[in-house]
């Protein structure tokens, strides 16, 4: 989980358009939970944690004329605005300061804890769910069959063939809505 500080046009950029620009970079796994902290000039709640998004990926933008610093932007899979927006500080039980001026901070395992707790992802509107397909929408299912029953079929000739292994695989492809 990460938290990134924007200034007013970024915060209204995020809000507006669903994407972007920061003045740094750091590695953000895909679907991770990225906590957006609402700038000070804010109407209501000014460095509170507003939104929540999953991060979707980084683009390298070119530096504006005169200025040699690198900016990316950064997309969401989907975002939403917290109904209860709140300070890194009530969360912050790992002893860790959030606002020491860097754009991005990783969060403490132990205050991810607490603010998971809160349901961050069970609040306000979502303003932009995100696919709306599963996640293994752009395979074909038959093929799948087909194919896990032809390895199944040929590992049981190995020595190590373990049933069990097969099915709970079966079993989890289902769950994901494969089915056959």
């Amino acid at each position: 989980m990460k938290l990134i500080h924007l200034d007013p046009a970024g915060f209204s950029r995020l809000v507006q358009q669903g994407v972007t620009v920061v003045g740094a970079h750091m590695e953000i796994a895909k679907d991770e939970i990225v906590l957006f902290v609402a700038p000070e000039d804010y109407p209501k709640y000014p460095f509170h944690v507003v939104i929540a998004a999953r991060f979707r990926d980084w683009m390298p933008l070119r530096p504006i004329a005169g200025e040699a610093a690198q900016v990316w932007a950064l997309f969401p899979n989907a975002w939403w605005i917290l109904n209860k927006p709140f300070l890194m500080q009530d969360v912050a039980m790992s002893g860790r300061r959030y606002h020491t001026g860097a754009p991005i901070v990783e969060v403490h395992e132990a205050d991810e804890v607490i603010i998971r707790q809160r349901g961050i992802q069970e609040t306000g509107p979502l303003q932009n769910p995100g696919p709306r397909e599963p996640p293994l929408r752009t395979v074909d299912d038959e093929r799948i069959m087909v194919l896990f029953h032809d390895l199944w079929g040929r590992d049981k000739s190995h020595p190590e063939y373990n049933k069990a292994e097969w099915s709970e695989l079966q079993r989890l492809l289902r769950d994901r809505g494969v089915r056959f």
